[in-house]
């Protein structure tokens, strides 16, 4: 008995614990747009701390929001510290999501971070995430990797964390079918892992000034490599705790992962053309350009520039 037992917790955990079964592609509704043709959002990560950063952070969006407009938000992973959900319908996303995010009165597209998997690889929490936002209004998530539209734009959001434990392969091949096939005047792809980062975290592919394959997120740095360069126009990712602003192969590349906490700026060889190492968020608006902004937990602008197409 206690070793079919052990068996049937072994097999449990692996379940829960290891490699995820494929969940998507998904798509999400658009949201609904003030200025037709116009999109309009915020971009914040690494927010779900429940600290007072989280709070002022979130204030401070309202305040912009309201005076800049604001259609939707798109929120970049670590969404509950420290070990994401600890049960379905975790009690504290009410204090650390709807009080917080609600006022915004706009729907807020996630994505999953390293620490929605709780060590990085409890897929079962990850899910508890997904399926809490199937029944949430406020919060769309409708799979590990989804798309969807906002005017003269294409959303691509990336699970990360998946990649960087089991592969690139999965999203790697959505991306080589769907980024071509979007008509949209803008590709936007948004994940948790940066690119490139002046941060703690640092490269894809020499995350912590690791060189070691899994360690150093080689499986990221080769979809980043592959699918982004000359396939998007931006790329949005927080997991370092600051505001960057940098440009590579031709992609723009945000850092937005202040709204709950601030890391130190680390040189990593990036050229960055913004660099903050406070809380804040990033401020997005998309015409026939693109305006990025950067605003800090009191609704001050840090940073502006229109990149022209």
């Amino acid at each position: 008995m206690r070793v079919l037992i052990a068996a049937v917790l072994s097999a449990s955990v692996a379940s829960h614990c290891g490699e995820s079964a494929v969940t998507g592609p998904g798509k999400a509704p658009s949201p609904r747009l003030a200025t037709p043709g116009v999109a309009q959002f915020i971009a914040f990560g690494d927010a779900g701390k429940g600290n007072r950063g989280q709070r002022e952070v979130a204030e401070a969006m309202v305040d912009v929001c309201r005076k800049k407009g604001c259609d939707f938000g798109v929120m970049l992973g670590d969404n509950l510290y420290n070990r994401g959900f600890e049960r379905p319908n975790d009690p504290r996303m009410k204090a650390r999501f709807d009080d917080l995010y609600g006022p915004l009165d706009i729907p807020i597209y996630g994505a999953l971070g390293n620490h929605d998997y709780a060590t990085g690889r409890d897929t079962l929490r990850a899910q508890w995430q997904i399926d809490w936002a199937a029944d949430h209004n406020q919060m769309e998530m409708p799979a590990h990797f989804y798309t969807f539209e906002a005017g003269p734009a294409e959303f691509f959001a990336l699970d990360t964390n998946r990649v960087f434990q089991w592969g690139e392969e999965e999203q790697s091949d959505w991306l080589a079918t769907a980024l071509p096939a979007s008509k949209a005047r803008f590709k936007i792809v948004y994940g948790h892992h940066p690119f490139r980062s002046n941060g703690r975290h640092g490269n894809a592919g020499g995350y912590e000034g690791w060189r070691a394959p899994w360690v150093g997120g080689f499986s990221l740095k080769t979809l980043f490599e592959d699918r982004l360069c000359d396939g998007a126009d931006l790329y949005l990712a927080g997991h370092d705790h600051n505001l960057q602003y940098l440009q590579w192969c031709g992609v723009e590349l945000v850092v937005s992962g202040a709204a709950a906490t601030h890391t130190e700026i680390i040189d990593r060889g990036n050229e960055g053309l913004f660099e903050a190492s406070q809380l804040g968020f990033a401020w997005i608006r998309l015409d026939q350009n693109m305006t990025l902004a950067f605003y800090d937990d009191r609704g001050k602008l840090l940073f502006e520039r229109v990149v022209t197409r």
